[in-house]
C-alpha cells in the first residue's frame, strides 16, 4: 500500500505520489521530494534551521558509522553499558537469533516481546507464548529478516545491520511511557512522552523542568501528566549517551523506580511530523544552533 496516498488534497497526494515513485530510483532526491510534499516549503539543507529540517539534513548526509551502532538493537547494548558503567539499564535479553527455526521454543519465557535489531516498529508482544501460533509467528519474523529497513524507508544508518531476532523481557502489562529526550550537541533540551491509552496515541512536550510546551507534535496531548519521580535520572542518563553526538533521541522508560533503556533515535518519526503551531518547528530547531 502506498502510504503517501492517505492526504484528502489532491495537489499533497499527487506529491506524495511522485516522493514515493522517485524514492527508489533517486533516494536523497525522493527524501527531499517527501519533505516538500509534507511541508510544503524548501528545505535549508546547508543551515537546518528547523526541527525537521535538522533530520532531513542528517537522512541526507551524515554518513557516521556511529549511527549504525546507535540503531542497531543488538549492538547498541554495549555501547549503553560501556558508557553508563553498568548494565542495570538493558532489559533481560532472552536469545539472539539468525531465524526464527534457532529459537529453542521450549526454553522461552510466557511473557517476551520478539523483535529484529535492524528496524523501527517491527516487533511483537508475546503475553502467552503456549498460546501463539508458531508458524504464522515465525512466517512474520523471517519476513523482517528478508527486508532491508534502510533501503525501504531510506534511513541509512539501517542500511548495514546484519539482520537478527532478539527476545527480551516484557516490562509491564500495559504499555509503559516512553521518555523521548532529545539532545543536541549532547545537551537534553527537549522531552517528549509517548503514551498509548486505547488504542489512541498521545505526545507530551516538555522542557528539562517539566514545564509542558504550548505545543503539539502530531497527536494530542495527554492531560496533567505528572513527571516521573526519577527524573534527574532520566536526564542524567541521556546527558551520558548524547555526549560527543550533534543530534540524538535517548529513548528511556521508568518502570516503577526502575529505569529502562529503550533505544537511541537517529531520525525522530522519519522528520515528518508537523508541530501545531508550525512556528515551534523553527523554535525547537534553534536548540541546535546554541
Amino acid at each position: 500500500m502506498n502510504p503517501y496516498c492517505t492526504y484528502p488534497s489532491p495537489l499533497r497526494s499527487y506529491c506524495h505520489r511522485v516522493a514515493w515513485n522517485v524514492f527508489y530510483k533517486r533516494r536523497r532526491l525522493g527524501l527531499l521530494c517527501r519533505y516538500i510534499a509534507q511541508f510544503g516549503r524548501f528545505p535549508n539543507l546547508f543551515i537546518p534551521k528547523t526541527f525537521n529540517e535538522i533530520i532531513l539534513k542528517k537522512l541526507l548526509f551524515d554518513r557516521d558509522p556511529r549511527l549504525t551502532l546507535f540503531a542497531d538493537k543488538i549492538a547498541v547494548r554495549a555501547y549503553v553499558q560501556e558508557r553508563l558503567g553498568t548494565d542495570a539499564y538493558l532489559t533481560k535479553l532472552y536469545g539472539v537469533y539468525d531465524t526464527f527455526a534457532k529459537i529453542d521454543c521450549d526454553a522461552m519465557p510466557q511473557q517476551f516481546v520478539l523483535k529484529p535489531n535492524h528496524g523501527s516498529a517491527w516487533s511483537r508482544i508475546i503475553r502467552n507464548w503456549g498460546a501463539v501460533d508458531k508458524e504464522q509467528l515465525a512466517a512474520e519474523a523471517d519476513g523482517w529478516l528478508k527486508k532491508n529497513y534502510g533501503l525501504l524507508f531510506n534511513e541509512w544508518a539501517y542500511i548495514h545491520i546484519p539482520p537478527k531476532l532478539l527476545a527480551e523481557e516484557l516490562l509491564a502489562e500495559e504499555q509503559p511511557i516512553d521518555y523521548r529526550i532529545v539532545c543536541f550537541h549532547g545537551c537534553p533540551r527537549i522531552i517528549y512522552t509517548r503514551i498509548v491509552r486505547n488504542g489512541q496515541k498521545y505526545i507530551n512536550m516538555y522542557d528539562m523542568h517539566w514545564n509542558l510546551f504550548p505545543v503539539r507534535y502530531g497527536f494530542p496531548v495527554f492531560p496533567d501528566l505528572a513527571p516521573p519521580s526519577k527524573l534527574d535520572e532520566l536526564i542524567k542518563i541521556a546527558t551520558t549517551l548524547a555526549h560527543g553526538t550533534d543530534f540524538i533521541r535517548v529513548d528511556l522508560y521508568q518502570i516503577g523506580e526502575r529505569i529502562v533503556f529503550g533505544e537511541l533515535t537517529n531520525y525522530p518519526n522519519g522528520g515528518q511530523l508537523e508541530f501545531d503551531p508550525p512556528e515551534w518547528d523553527r523554535l525547537f530547531g534553534q536548540f541546535y544552533e546554541l
